[in-house]
């Protein structure tokens, strides 16, 4: 579930410390009320690679 980071768009390219402190955050958050409490809203998008031609 992404709380903090839903905002940034597929641009966002982060330096592997920069994602690692990222994800730790999401985790972290989704364990404690309030943002546990939005659980129902966590929703899954997925994309297919483009093929090449």
């Amino acid at each position: 579930m992404r709380i903090f980071h839903d905002h940034f768009d597929d641009t966002w390219a982060p330096d592997p410390a920069a994602y690692e402190a990222a994800l730790e955050l999401e985790w972290a958050a989704s364990s404690r009320s309030p943002y546990r409490d939005m659980g129902h809203l966590v929703h899954t998008l997925a994309r297919q690679p483009e093929r090449s031609r």
